[in-house]
């Protein structure tokens, strides 16, 4: 149907009116024009000047735009060149605060493992990449190299990347080896006719190829790709390794914001352009914005770097979402690349969807390691703990060995230590815990205490240690709570799922940060319950710990050792105190008929039996009872966990702790059987996968070592090595000769290999 249009007497008339009206030159140019536009339609007479006139109008109107569009475009270009400028102010004004409340230490957790040098390659990108192909072939520029080289039959497999491989060929080589020695390990690969004796060399040592390629490939990946999901547990330094990474992308002049997610909305690129300051005209042109800022980061080959902190600590139900939709737009953009970090359990129960299964460019997801670090990269955590803490004071190498076990515990010490110029030659765990948390009390938080029983106290009645919903605080303030959890690195809170119920609800539990914190609260909660007026009602707290342990639940080990060592150092009777810690350590005794267990591929990481863990890793005299409970265990299940004893002991003797080599000697002969002696002693040279009899372990250099500082230690070492080569043939003769050639030319050679010869042949029982 036409559109009436009105005649042209109806546009005069509009236009005398508009121009009594004072309008704007552009108010009478559109009457103006539709007047045009109705003679050109009743074509009532010959084109007239408003014919020429609108083409006038039409050029006013596109120049009109063209000048809008030239703003627009001037007021990009002026945000583009200051926009490094910008996100480094707003960076280091978010690093600067996060130092002055703690939360940042520079310098912590950078060489510690392998995580920050895998997040530095997301850093430099393709400019490492002659890294990633020099670590690649060093691999196999070996004689295991050159056995695959030359026996393999798959024809698709590269054992050696040219200098100009990409990052796709990289991954692509990296990928198909690893699958290739997991092959290994299934005993699914045959190798040519001439070489397939070699197979079982690669079965079994096919965690070391896989491992080292699990390592290379996560650095391909991250040099390769965009975007990047960090995970970790809480303390385990993802906001310190982030701002660390902020710093050194600002030293290499690219553009770096770093934004903690607990401030932003849920219109994120709003957010950012807020952050850089941009001008308001352009919040509505962000795409071109973000197009123009690339374009310039590609011909200045600059990379923009987004990091995002703590997903999990923004509390909009839509911000999951929001970050989902920015990742995904932001894959058009080749210069942006952006890491967000989030904590384990937020990670698994809710954001893994979001974060990782529905982002649409291939990406990373990286767990942050934790386990024991080299001896450098303990000294230098200390030291960085000492000047930020202010610490002035002597440490021995026995009490940094139990410190830096977690990174929690070693800020813990530290802040309790604070601004002290004490010696610490010694450490006992649970006072350190009880000291943190009256200094906590006394400086922010007077109710910690009231808060902690409450929460330990619902634990116990619910037999649940993972967490408490948080319904049991509603007694305390809103104010008490967040100090509890803002300015204490005690107790935090998740979201967990129901995931048996239909409707899967999500709810919010609280919960203590460092594990070795609840174990030993809980512990105290039932130390504290069961004593009164100074009488402990031992037969009480057994019957609790017991049925902890029937419950099998995640806190029985940590609470069994810190009763442990209530009664160890409680104040009571002798005898009560025998039997109460000879019932605890039966619930560990390894029973006639004992069935040995699967040998682990990493047996010698931990203990089998928690009874041993108890009795070695404390600082106590150990009793007679205690000594015969380690040798029984030795002697029914010596491959479970005689490699660990030796392991813990020799650690002793290296560190300076009072259960050491010398300990290992006692309860070594104490078993009075030569059989016995021997089964267990060859256990500290076993590994995972040969039982054969090379030393794992350089005594040479340990020996040499300790011999310069400590030579009383190094007489403990020495004595090892003098009974292992006393007792046996090492398969390797080169190497025996080695250690013969050092050991049997020491000074003291003939005093000790005679006393270890004599105590050897002292030990004698029924069976010898």
């Amino acid at each position: 149907m036409r559109m009436e249009i009105p005649d042209k007497q109806f546009y005069r008339k509009k236009l005398n009116t508009s121009q009594r009206k004072g309008h704007t030159l552009m108010q009478n140019l559109f009457f103006l024009r539709a007047l045009a536009e109705q003679e050109v339609e009743n074509k009532s007479r010959e084109p007239s000047f408003l014919d020429s006139f609108n083409d006038i109008f039409q050029t006013l109107q596109n120049g009109y735009t063209l000048l809008a569009f030239l703003i627009v475009v001037l007021l990009i270009i002026l945000s583009i060149f200051s926009v490094r400028k910008r996100a480094k102010n707003y960076t280091e004004k978010e690093i600067n605060s996060l130092k002055d409340n703690g939360k940042y230490i520079p310098g912590l957790f950078v060489e510690l493992n392998e995580s920050k040098e895998v997040l530095r390659y997301f850093v430099y990108g393709t400019r490492w990449k002659h890294r990633l192909i020099r670590k690649f072939n060093y691999i196999y520029d070996n004689v295991f190299g050159d056995i695959l080289k030359k026996g393999t039959i798959e024809n698709n497999l590269k054992f050696h990347l040219s200098p100009f491989a990409s990052l796709d060929e990289i991954e692509a080589a990296v990928d198909s080896c690893r699958e290739y020695h997991e092959e290994f390990k299934k005993r699914n690969v045959k190798l040519k006719p001439q070489f397939q004796e070699s197979s079982v060399l690669f079965e079994i040592y096919h965690y070391s190829f896989s491992d080292t390629l699990e390592e290379l490939r996560n650095k391909t990946k991250s040099a390769k790709y965009n975007y990047l999901v960090l995970t970790g547990s809480a303390g385990n330094g993802k906001t310190n390794l982030l701002c660390s990474l902020s710093e050194l992308a600002i030293l290499l002049k690219h553009t770096v914001l770093f934004l903690n997610s607990r401030d932003m909305p849920t219109d994120i690129s709003g957010h950012i352009l807020k952050c850089l300051q941009a001008h308001k005209k352009l919040t509505n042109h962000k795409k071109f914005y973000f197009w123009a800022v690339n374009a310039l980061l590609w011909l200045r080959r600059k990379k923009f770097f987004i990091f995002i902190d703590a997903v999990n600590e923004n509390e909009n139900i839509d911000f999951a979402k929001s970050i989902q939709t920015f990742v995904n737009d932001m894959e058009a953009y080749h210069c942006f690349k952006i890491i967000v970090s989030c904590r384990n359990e937020y990670y698994n129960e809710k954001y893994a969807e979001v974060l990782s299964h529905n982002i649409n460019q291939e990406h990373l997801v990286y767990d942050l390691r934790t386990g024991s670090y080299p001896h450098a990269a303990i000294e230098r955590l200390i030291n960085c703990y000492k000047s930020h803490f202010k610490y002035e004071g002597y440490i021995s190498n026995s009490v940094k060995h139990v410190i830096c076990e977690h990174l929690l515990l070693l800020r813990i010490f530290f802040e309790v230590n604070k601004e002290s110029d004490q010696d610490i030659l010694s450490i006992e765990k649970y006072k350190i815990f009880d000291e943190y948390i009256r200094q906590v009390k006394d400086r922010s938080t007077p109710n910690i205490e009231i808060i902690l029983d409450t929460i330990a106290d619902s634990m116990l009645q619910s037999m649940s240690f993972e967490g408490i919903e948080s319904d049991v605080l509603a007694s305390f303030s809103q104010d008490e709570i967040t100090k509890a959890f803002d300015e204490t690195i005690l107790l935090n809170q998740k979201l967990v799922y129901n995931k048996d119920t239909i409707a899967r609800q999500e709810k919010e539990i609280v919960y203590f940060v460092f594990d070795e914190i609840r174990d030993y609260y809980i512990a105290k909660r039932i130390m504290q319950k069961h004593t009164k007026y100074g009488l402990i009602d031992s037969d009480a707290i057994l019957n609790d710990i017991q049925g902890i342990c029937n419950a099998h639940v995640s806190c029985e080990e940590g609470v069994i050792q810190y009763t442990y060592i209530f009664f160890k150092t409680a104040n009571i009777e002798s005898e009560e105190r025998e039997k109460a810690c000879i019932q605890i350590l039966e619930l560990y005794r390894i029973h006639d008929g004992h069935k040995p267990r699967f040998y682990r591929t990493h047996h010698r990481e931990e203990f089998s039996n928690y009874g041993l863990k108890i009795l070695l890793t404390s600082e106590f005299p150990l009793s007679s009872f205690e000594l015969d409970f380690i040798r029984d265990c030795l002697k029914k299940a010596p491959n479970e966990d005689g490699g660990k004893v030796f392991d813990t002991l020799l650690a002793g003797t290296i560190y300076g702790l009072p259960n050491d080599l010398n300990l290992y000697f006692n309860i070594l002969f104490g078993i009075k059987d030569q059989e016995d002696i021997i089964k267990i002693y060859q256990t500290m040279s076993e590994d995972s996968f040969l039982a054969n009899t090379d030393l794992p372990l350089d005594l040479v250099q340990i020996h040499k070592d300790l011999n310069e500082k400590y030579p009383e230690r190094a007489v403990q070492v020495q004595m090892a090595a003098e009974l292992f080569l006393g007792l046996f043939i090492l398969h390797d003769s080169n190497y025996e000769n080695e250690l013969k050639n050092y050991f049997y030319t020491l000074q003291n050679h003939e005093q000790i290999y005679n006393e270890m010869k004599t105590r050897f042949e002292q030990a004698k029982g029924e069976n010898t």
